[in-house]
C-alpha cells in the first residue's frame, strides 16, 4: 500500500476505531499536543501536496529553476486538497452525527495541521528540487555571489 493509500486508510478508519477504550481520533501521539487525527492530516496533506508538485511539474518546462514562488503554489495546491478534505468531513458529520467528525474546533485544527504539512512537503520539494538542479561544480544555477560594489 503506498504512503497515499495508506493516509486514507487511516483517516477514514479513525472514526471507528478503539484504542484504551478511546476513539482512536481522540488520542494523543505526542504528550497533549498532536492527536492522532492531526498527524494523518499532516501527514496525508504533505504527501497530497507532493502529488500536486508532480502534476504541475508536468506543465513546467523541465530546465526551469525552482523559485519560492513556485513553492508557494505547491503549498496552496496542497491546502486546497486539504479544504476539499474539511468540506468532505463537514458533510459526514451532517449526515452522520456519529461519525466522530466535525465540529468548529476539530475543522480549525485540521486546518493547522493541513498547513504544516503542506508546508513541510513544499520546502521538501523546494530543496530536492534545487538539489537537482546543481551544476558540475557544485553551485546551484542563479545562487552566485555578487558584488555590492
Amino acid at each position: 500500500m503506498g504512503p497515499c493509500n495508506l493516509g486514507l486508510a487511516a483517516h477514514g478508519r479513525r472514526a471507528g476505531e478503539q484504542l484504551n477504550g478511546d476513539v482512536l481520533y481522540h488520542v494523543f501521539l505526542v504528550g497533549r499536543v498532536v492527536r492522532f487525527d492531526q498527524a494523518v492530516h499532516a501527514f496525508g496533506f504533505g504527501f497530497g501536496t507532493v502529488a500536486a508538485w508532480q502534476a504541475l511539474r508536468l506543465w513546467i518546462d523541465k530546465d526551469r529553476r525552482m523559485t519560492g514562488g513556485i513553492a508557494v503554489v505547491v503549498a496552496l495546491a496542497g491546502m486546497g486538497i486539504g479544504a476539499l478534505n474539511e468540506v468532505f468531513e463537514f458533510a459526514a458529520s451532517q449526515l452522520n452525527p456519529e461519525s466522530n467528525v466535525g465540529g468548529y474546533l476539530n475543522t480549525g485544527w485540521d486546518l493547522v495541521y493541513n498547513t504544516l504539512g503542506c508546508v513541510l512537503a513544499a520546502l521538501y520539494v523546494f530543496r530536492s528540487e534545487r538539489t537537482r538542479l546543481r551544476d558540475v561544480d557544485g553551485r546551484v544555477e542563479g545562487t552566485e555571489r555578487r558584488s555590492l560594489r
